[in-house]
């Protein structure tokens, strides 16, 4: 009986998950992730999300995110990079208080715990309310705050 090596190395070859850095970007009231397209190999959640935060001083620097008000939606300017070339916007939110009850929260207030007051809103409920709500200046610039990975395979 002869053996298929070929066949005998792929049933024994695990393929590792495949992620991306996903940045979360912030200004005031209005946050949103960017998707990036750097993509990266690790064992587990936990190693992926180590990958990222090492990776995020190295992401930050090649992209500039800013809402103008005479243009129509967000635009992203990605510097020339070995990392990434290509971002998606996903998972708009609004700061909003009124979306909290301050009557049976009113222990939490007291002692200093923090309020999760971010709705996660559509793309357009987001342009909406930045128009809407924006007088200083017309172009608003957001900022790198935090990380994540997402799951690509």
């Amino acid at each position: 009986m002869a053996l298929n090596v070929a066949t005998t190395v792929s049933a024994n070859v695990v393929k590792l998950p495949s992620y991306t850095v996903v940045i979360q970007m912030n200004m005031g009231s209005y946050s949103f992730e960017l998707l990036t397209n750097y993509e990266f190999i690790a064992v587990s959640k936990e190693a992926a999300l180590k990958v990222a935060a090492d990776m995020l001083k190295e992401l930050i620097p090649f992209v500039e995110v800013y809402y103008d008000l005479n243009l129509d939606g967000l635009k992203i300017n990605i510097k020339d990079n070995k990392y990434f070339d290509c971002a998606e916007i996903r998972n708009f939110e609004i700061y909003d208080e009124s979306q909290i009850d301050f009557v049976s929260n009113k222990s939490s207030i007291s002692i200093g715990l923090g309020l999760n007051c971010y709705s996660f809103v559509t793309e357009e409920k987001f342009y909406e309310h930045i128009e809407m709500n924006t007088y200083s200046s017309s172009i608003i610039k957001f900022e790198a705050v935090g990380y994540g990975i997402a799951l690509l395979n």
